[in-house]
């Protein structure tokens, strides 16, 4: 059965249909690792990994489908979602930006959208790399939880794992016990994980308002 790029996955109310999206996530990106394009960024070695991420970003975060992001959106999430949710080096960036290139390459071409074509310049653009770069590398971006697993990783634990995140919990803990743990101020001992989950949780209320007032002027702008 043939993908259909512009099948419904909002409800009325601008809201990501759960048994939806995750079918749909997961079609298309099996249709883009099959592309030329997909083919061709793994013969460099580099694995997919950003596109998913950006999707996320888009469906849950802008509230669009890859049928409507325009460039405004992509830099928003470039600029903003990712330096402070994603937890991964600012030398990252430039692999980062080469694969979402292919992914909108092989959306412009296989589907002929064309603020797909948007997207890409944006991508393309000399400017948007060492932007990207920057607010990757400025602490001053991440949210709690990043800041939380970036400092961990600074410290030399493996953040990747259940074992290595428990391990710096606990160093973390016990160093703000002691009060000798710079950065991350707030997060004092046994409440450092709870309080972490409350501010996620906050944010993720306070994106989820400001997702919906952009989704209604997106609508009143296109009508």
């Amino acid at each position: 059965m043939s993908f259909d790029i512009y099948q419904k996955i909002f409800d009325e109310d601008g809201e990501v249909l759960e048994d939806k999206i995750g079918e749909y996530q997961v079609q298309l990106l099996d249709l883009f690792a099959e592309s030329p394009e997909g083919l061709k960024l793994l013969e460099t070695g580099q694995q997919f990994e950003w596109s998913n991420v950006m999707l996320d970003f888009a469906f849950n975060y802008e509230g669009v489908t890859v049928t409507l992001l325009e460039p405004e959106e992509l830099e928003t999430i470039l600029l903003e979602h990712f330096p402070r949710k994603v937890s991964t080096q600012a030398d990252q960036a430039p692999a980062i930006i080469k694969e979402l290139q292919a992914f909108f390459r092989f959306l412009g071409r296989e589907y002929k959208l064309e603020n797909a074509q948007l997207c890409l310049e944006f991508l393309e653009n000399k400017t948007t790399l060492p932007r990207f770069k920057k607010e990757m590398s400025n602490p001053a971006n991440f949210g709690m939880a990043k800041s939380m697993v970036m400092e961990g990783m600074d410290q030399g634990y493996d953040m990747t794992t259940d074992e290595g995140i428990n391990q710096w919990m606990s160093v973390y803990k016990a160093a703000n016990i002691l009060g000798n743990l710079p950065g991350l101020p707030g997060l004092d001992g046994p409440k450092a994980a709870s309080s972490l989950t409350t501010n996620v949780n906050k944010n993720r209320q306070k994106e989820k308002a400001r997702r919906k007032i952009a989704k209604a002027s997106r609508r009143k702008n296109r009508h």
